[in-house]
């Protein structure tokens, strides 16, 4: 069965809070969209290896400043460690996308099959959607771009920092990812 999925933006800014002086960016997103829960706090994935904040955020993570409002967040990780993500979120509702603009729902969480790469989750069926899950390709030592695979970054210089330890996704990645021609 086929479902769309709206991210029903709610009203609401963060103009009055700078990038920068957040220590959980995931736990301030969840309070500007009205979604607080324990499990949206940064601490929930802390512990997870390799994620990133990814899309809109990302880029002004990397600016140190916020340049748009944003109504959702994404979060990257490596198709390699998506096993471990669906342990963590046993008991929320997860929808796979498998064509653009269209989620499934996806009850019982295995290995996301390629080309799929995207999973929306929330904490229960009539919660709002809290988060995305982006599944990004490697191999033993590289990123590999989705679209294609001669594409590639060091697993290493993949990802960045800020001061408050919010990992986010390079922004090369995330405008590439973003660009709707080319590779």
């Amino acid at each position: 069965m086929e479902a769309r999925w709206h991210s029903g933006a709610v009203a609401g800014s963060f103009s009055s809070i700078v990038i920068g002086t957040v220590t959980d960016l995931v736990y301030l997103h969840a309070r500007w969209s009205r979604r607080i829960h324990p499990v949206t706090r940064r601490s929930f994935f802390g512990d997870l290896p390799g994620w990133w904040i990814a899309g809109g955020w990302a880029i002004d993570l990397w600016l140190g400043k916020q340049t748009r409002e944003h109504v959702d967040l994404d979060i990257a990780t490596l198709r390699k460690n998506q096993r471990i993500f669906w342990r963590r979120l046993e008991g929320w509702d997860l929808h796979l996308g498998t064509a653009p603009d269209v989620v499934e729902p996806w009850p019982t969480p295995g290995a996301v099959p390629t080309p799929l790469h995207a999973v929306w989750c929330r904490r229960t069926p009539t919660s709002p959607r809290a988060f995305e899950i982006l599944l990004n390709d490697s191999n033993s030592t590289d990123w590999l771009f989705r679209r294609d695979h001669s594409v590639r970054l060091p697993l290493a210089q993949i990802g960045r920092m800020t001061s408050e330890g919010i990992p986010y996704l390079g922004p090369e990645i995330v405008l590439l990812y973003k660009a709707t021609q080319g590779p």
